[in-house]
């Protein structure tokens, strides 16, 4: 695996070198982090951000049209020795045509709409942090059903203040009614639609995720609603946004199913997020809550005291254009595994987790 780590590194080098249009940048982020959770246990850790190192080209077709690429690898400051934050294209990978009248088309490993539409991620998580459900100084409760799908991403150019995207995983597969498919992926279609006037912003995704978990003995899909609205001046940032997740593992889990291996049970949830920042010189202060209500299953209705709150206040410092300091701190009361009461209740055990943070980012 190093070797072909190695390899593939060596050849991109190889191919900007001798392509004039290839881009090499990325993005270096990371700090130390502490978290401590009510039950006594705490943690005290260098933590990498997804840092990245990316390659990008770009060559023209004729017509206004041009072949567009892009490989982005994961790095981690961390030294993850089990290869997790750092595998080969693990960001967005793709090959594609662009053309400035009908939009862009991309084949490969890309973001979702979720994901993707444009500044969405920061007006819902702007904090720097891992990828840990459990970590309470970034929002990955709130953004955990994001991914990249392993298909087709068409964006719209962007017309009178509305753009649009929708990214398709083609993963049929021949027989998953039992469970004996020819892919370990999903079939999804995601849309995101989104709409600027000045500073003024409002936008929303929606996903269908195939064959995500089972009900009564059949294998169903899962849905993925968000919506965004808010004032960004680039200065002064002031958001709210409000998901519907259907059909997705239950108890703010990371995880969605591949073919063979649907969720079970699975949850419908709602979830609340408000964010906001001011710019003062140098500083930028920021602030943030979510909200999840009680979980509802199908088989038991509402599960009590599976609601989340989560708090997180911090600051980036920007000492120059590309390197940044990072402080935070954030709290989260979640609940962490299921309980059943004598009269055959379902509940659930939460658990609260404080953390602080300080770290660096910089890009090139």
């Amino acid at each position: 695996m190093q070797f072909k780590y190695i390899l593939g590194m060596g050849l991109c080098a190889c191919l900007a070198s001798a392509h004039a249009d290839v881009v090499i940048y990325g993005q270096i982020k990371g700090g130390i982090g502490s978290n401590h959770n009510s039950d006594g246990g705490s943690l005290t850790k260098i933590e990498d951000y997804r840092s990245k190192l990316g390659f990008k080209g770009s060559e023209k077709l004729g017509d206004n049209a041009e072949v567009v690429w892009q490989v982005e690898n994961a790095i981690s400051i961390a030294g993850d020795s089990s290869g997790g934050q750092n595998r080969w294209n693990s960001f967005d990978t793709f090959v594609g045509v662009k053309n400035p009248e009908w939009g862009t088309l991309k084949l490969g490993y890309v973001a979702d709409g979720m994901l993707g539409v444009p500044n969405q991620k920061m007006q819902v998580d702007p904090w720097e942090s891992n990828t840990d459900l459990n970590d309470p100084k970034g929002m990955k409760i709130f953004t955990r059903a994001e991914k990249r799908l392993s298909g087709v991403r068409y964006d719209a150019p962007r017309i009178h203040g509305v753009d649009f995207n929708i990214t398709h995983q083609l993963a049929d597969s021949s027989q998953t009614e039992v469970f004996d498919a020819e892919t370990t992926l999903n079939q999804a279609t995601v849309l995101a639609l989104a709409y600027q006037q000045g500073p003024w912003y409002a936008k929303g995704a929606a996903g269908v995720y195939k064959h995500q978990f089972v009900e009564q003995g059949d294998i169903e899909d899962a849905h993925l609603y968000r919506v965004l609205a808010g004032f960004d001046n680039k200065k002064t940032m002031l958001g709210v946004g409000f998901q519907y997740m259907d059909g997705f593992k239950g108890l703010w889990g990371r995880g969605m199913a591949s073919t063979g291996k649907p969720v079970s049970p699975a949850s419908t949830t709602r979830e609340a997020i408000v964010t906001a920042s001011h710019q003062w010189g140098r500083v930028t202060p920021r602030v943030a809550y979510a909200h999840g209500w009680d979980e509802q299953r199908e088989d038991v209705g509402k599960v009590d005291n599976t609601s989340y709150d989560q708090v997180i206040v911090g600051a980036d410092y920007a000492f120059s254009k590309t390197t940044t300091g990072l402080m935070t701190a954030g709290w989260i009361r979640k609940p962490m595994a299921y309980t059943v009461a004598d009269n055959g209740d379902w509940g659930a055990e939460k658990q609260s987790i404080y953390g602080v943070g300080v770290g660096l980012k910089t890009v090139f």
